[in-house]
């Protein structure tokens, strides 16, 4: 059975990739700056400062300590204790379990570093005395390990480790001797895997004293200053010119004592996989390549970076592999202040219904199928205290015949604002008292599948109360007339029961009472297009 339970990710997040060193073609110098026509510093904006360890110079500067994925969430804390949350583990073994959410549970001791793989389920730890453990799915290879499977007991995938990295479905790793190695194989964007699997570890550096990087590029910082990199090339992201992906490490700046590519966590805790997961903390940007000179300067490549003289345009984004000057600032903290506090979310949907130039690459920031509906209806929206928390959420519906379809919600929480509801597609959302959100999405041959959740006061969080549908009996092809209805009765998808029309009706009745009043009113005016600046 189809589920549309997904996860939403924030609009803000910490995380950045970033990449550079020097090309065979051109010096390190001509490709940090020189003739560059960026008048103003590139800003990054992050949550804390603090997670980028901005005075970080050697790999152990940026141990991760918290991290997470779609299938687990992991933290150590100040006695070196790997804990971790993983929801999966005896669904992907096989076993039955009533209890599938066990909550934080002791993994291994005397560890400093951990991180998680992308696509793959995988997690790796790095213990005081430079041991490198493996758990998690088995069927990628990446855990050295042959068949597929799940292993819940760490396994030693290398000796004296100093720091190693995930990607979606590849380990790399900074050894005590300063070499390099990688295993797995590595995928672009879209998952597909664009090089041979590696199965066994293969050095391909050596001398490096930090490794940076996430997903589908890496960045290694050799000892005398210079950037090494490889991987996914997208927007030039990896400070050469050309599409495509880097095979073998490529030099690209010079000069250098640090380096970014992919989030690098700090210390700050988070031990709530469901938050984890829906405010982002592990994603963000993927497209900039981020290094520090040795007089202190920040400088970056890739995506949304504008040159006149080097850059270039794709769909409307702009991007160079030239290192332009940038800075890491720390994003402000929104204060509540009714329709103020989502002056920016209205400003960008308005732009993305109005603007003639807005290309498809935006409109997937603001929704992956908003340009079905930007241009036949109107678009309206609303605020409401749907949890009755003092905090209204904001509401964006679009009016079709006179009808108000919502369409998206978004809600404020600890000073920023996160994304309750995104569905512009076959989904429509009614909204009914104590936080009750019932999700409808219309699919073919006359199905129809109602998700009830409840809103969670103070936050964009929801908690899944039922998920019913029902379907045609001749849907099948069969001879049977009528409707047949069914329940979803956990989290696998085949995991349901057929039910009675009574009790599809009275789940329907129990959940969806109270519909809410909401006042509508046009989106109009929010976006200055004399000021809009992309």
């Amino acid at each position: 059975m189809l589920r549309r339970h997904r996860i939403i990710i924030i609009i803000l997040s910490i995380s950045f990739l970033l990449t550079s060193c020097c090309r065979m073609e051109k010096s390190a110098d001509e490709n940090q700056g020189n003739g560059s026509s960026q008048e103003e510093p590139y800003t990054f904006y992050v949550r804390c400062l603090d997670e980028v360890r901005l005075e970080g110079r050697l790999a152990e500067d940026f141990y991760i300590t918290n991290t997470g994925n779609l299938w687990g969430l992991y933290y150590i804390n100040d006695e070196n204790q790997l804990y971790g949350y993983r929801i999966d583990s005896d669904m992907q073994s096989g076993a039955e379990n009533d209890n599938a959410h066990p909550g934080m549970q002791l993994i291994a001791e005397d560890v400093v570093h951990v991180d998680c793989g992308g696509l793959s389920n995988f997690t790796v730890f790095l213990t005081t005395e430079g041991k490198l453990y493996g758990i998690g799915h088995t069927n990628s290879g990446v855990l050295l390990s042959d068949g597929e499977g799940y292993l819940e007991e760490p396994m030693l995938l290398m000796d004296e480790v100093k720091y190693a990295l995930c990607g979606e479905k590849n380990i790399v790793v900074l050894k005590n001797d300063c070499s390099v190695w990688t295993w797995g194989t590595m995928v672009d964007d879209e998952g597909r895997e664009y090089a041979e699997n590696v199965p066994s570890p293969v050095k391909i550096l050596e001398n490096a004293v930090m490794i940076s990087g996430k997903k589908d590029s890496f960045a290694a910082l050799h000892k005398d200053g210079t950037v090494w990199v490889w991987g996914n090339n997208t927007y030039d992201k990896c400070g050469v010119a050309g599409e495509g992906v880097i095979k073998e490490p490529v030099c690209v700046a010079s000069d250098v004592t640090a380096v970014w590519m992919g989030k690098l966590q700090a210390n700050v805790l988070c031990t709530d996989w469901e938050k984890w997961c829906h405010y982002g903390y592990d994603g963000g940007f993927r497209d900039n390549l981020v290094i520090k000179k040795e007089d202190g300067s920040l400088w970056t490549c890739g995506k949304n970076i504008e040159d006149s003289e080097n850059g270039r345009e794709k769909e409307g984004i702009a991007y160079t592999h030239i290192f332009v000057p940038c800075r890491i600032e720390q994003a402000p903290y929104i204060a509540y202040d009714g329709l103020n506090t989502y002056q920016s979310v209205l400003e960008e949907y308005e732009r993305a219904q109005e603007d003639e130039t807005y290309t498809p690459e935006q409109w997937k920031k603001v929704d992956y199928t908003f340009s079905f509906y930007k241009e036949e209806n109107e678009l309206c929206y609303s605020l409401k205290d749907l949890t009755d928390d003092g905090t209204e959420e904001l509401i964006l519906a679009f009016k079709e015949e006179g009808k108000y379809i919502v369409k998206a919600i978004y809600a404020y929480d600890e000073g920023t604002i996160v994304t309750v509801e995104n569905h512009m597609e076959n989904v429509e959302h009614e909204l009914y008292g104590q936080g009750i959100i019932k999700s409808i999405w219309y699919g073919g041959s006359g199905r129809m599948y109602y998700t009830f959740e409840r809103l969670q006061k103070n936050s964009g969080l929801k908690e899944l109360l039922v998920e019913v549908y029902d379907i045609p009996g001749d849907w099948g092809f069969g001879d049977e007339e009528g409707m047949k209805y069914y329940k979803c009765a956990g989290a696998k998808l085949d995991d349901e029961e057929e039910i009675m029309e009574e009790e599809f009706f009275n789940i329907m009745n129990q959940y969806g009472t109270g519909l809410l009043d909401l006042e509508w009113h046009l989106v109009d005016g929010f976006w200055d297009s004399e000021e809009a600046a992309y």
